[in-house]
C-alpha cells in the first residue's frame, strides 16, 4: 500500500513515525503540488491537503485524511460523490481556539483594545469596562470549539444558550435548540453574548447579518472563531458604525487577509486576529499524533476517528 504525506511542514521524523507505524508500506512526502502529482498515481492513503487536480490522478485512493478541521475549503463535489472516506482534525483545535474566543471577549469587555491604543500617547486615562459574569451566551454549534468554550466559561456563571443540528444534551447548557432562523432569532434576543463556533456549510453562510443584528442587544458582545463567511462583513460594520451591538472580535473573515478596502477597518469596537485561533506550539504534535492513530485503525481495520458526512460537511 502507498501512503501519500502531502504536508510540506512534515519534518523527517514525522516521516518516520508514519512509516514505522505503517511498516510494510510506502510512505511518500510530497513537499510541492508538483511533486504530489508525480506521488498520487497509486495512493491509497492521503495526509494533509488534497486539491482536485491531485485527487484526479487518485485513482486508486480510498482514504483522505484532511490536515484541517473545518471543510468548507477541502470539500469538492468529484470528492464528496466518490466513495473516498474523508476524515478531518476537529476537535484537535478546539481547546485553543476556545481561549481565543474567550482572549477576545475578555478584551472587548475590558476595553483592553482601547487601552493599548492609547499607549503611543503616554494617556493614563480609564475606559469603559464591564463584567461577563452572569451574562447569557449563545454558542452556535456544540462541536469541539462550542464545548471547549463553555467549559472554559464554567467560572463565570453563564446562562448558556446553543444552536446545534445533532446535540440535544450537553452538561452546562441551560437550552439547545435546532438551528432554524426563529429559534436564532429567539435566543439572539436574549444573549449578551454571541460566540460562532460552528462549520461554514451553504445553511451558515451569513447566518448573522442584517436582520440578526436588529435582533440583538445594543450591549451584546459577538465572537467568531470558527470560519470566515458565518458573519455577513458588511451588516457587521454597519452594525458597529450604528451601535447595534457593542463590540466584535473575529478571528476569521470571508476573504483573507482582509482586503484593505473592508470597511471593517475602520469599524469601531472591533478586535481583528489573523486567523490563529486554531494554533498553538501543540498544534503540529498533535495532527502528527492523531494521523498516526488513524492510520493505525486503518491498517487494522477498525472504524476511523472524525468521519465527515461529505453531503453535510462536517
Amino acid at each position: 500500500m502507498q501512503i501519500l504525506i502531502y504536508f510540506p511542514n512534515m519534518t523527517e521524523g514525522d516521516i518516520q513515525s508514519f512509516a514505522d507505524e505503517a511498516a510494510g508500506h510506502q510512505v511518500l512526502h510530497a513537499r510541492t503540488a508538483d511533486e504530489a502529482i508525480q506521488m498520487a498515481p497509486g495512493s491509497e492513503v492521503v495526509l494533509g491537503w488534497l486539491p482536485e487536480t491531485i485527487f484526479q490522478v487518485c485513482t486508486h485512493l480510498k482514504w483522505f485524511q484532511s490536515s484541517s478541521a473545518g471543510m468548507d475549503q477541502v470539500l469538492f463535489p468529484a470528492l464528496i460523490e466518490s466513495d473516498v472516506q474523508v476524515t478531518n482534525m476537529a476537535g484537535l483545535y478546539a481547546r485553543a481556539g476556545a481561549e481565543q474566543a474567550w482572549a477576545l471577549l475578555l478584551a472587548l469587555a475590558r476595553g483592553i483594545h482601547h487601552t493599548v491604543a492609547k499607549f503611543p500617547a503616554r494617556d493614563w486615562s480609564r475606559v469603559p469596562i464591564r463584567e461577563l459574569s452572569d451574562c447569557t451566551a449563545l454558542v452556535l454549534g456544540l462541536g469541539g470549539f462550542g464545548q471547549e468554550f463553555m467549559k472554559r466559561g464554567a467560572g463565570y456563571n453563564l446562562t448558556v444558550l446553543a444552536l446545534d443540528p445533532v446535540q440535544t444534551a450537553v452538561d452546562g447548557v441551560q437550552e439547545i435548540r435546532p438551528p432554524t432562523r426563529a429559534n436564532l432569532h429567539a435566543f439572539l434576543s436574549r444573549a449578551d453574548l454571541v460566540v460562532s463556533a460552528c462549520p461554514l456549510t451553504p445553511d451558515t453562510y451569513h447566518l448573522i447579518s442584517h436582520e440578526e443584528f436588529t435582533r440583538m442587544k445594543s450591549s451584546a458582545l459577538l465572537v467568531n472563531v470558527s470560519r470566515g463567511g458565518i458573519i455577513d462583513e458588511e451588516a457587521l460594520s454597519i452594525a458597529l458604525q450604528s451601535g447595534m451591538i457593542a463590540g466584535a472580535g473575529l478571528d476569521v473573515v470571508e476573504t483573507e487577509p482582509l482586503p484593505a478596502d473592508s470597511p471593517l477597518w475602520e469599524a469601531p469596537n472591533l478586535i481583528l486576529t489573523p486567523h490563529q485561533a486554531g494554533f498553538s506550539a501543540d498544534r503540529h504534535d498533535n495532527m502528527v499524533g492523531f494521523f498516526q492513530d488513524n492510520l493505525r485503525r486503518y491498517l487494522e481495520g477498525q472504524p476511523l476517528r472524525n468521519v465527515v458526512n461529505k453531503n453535510l460537511g462536517y
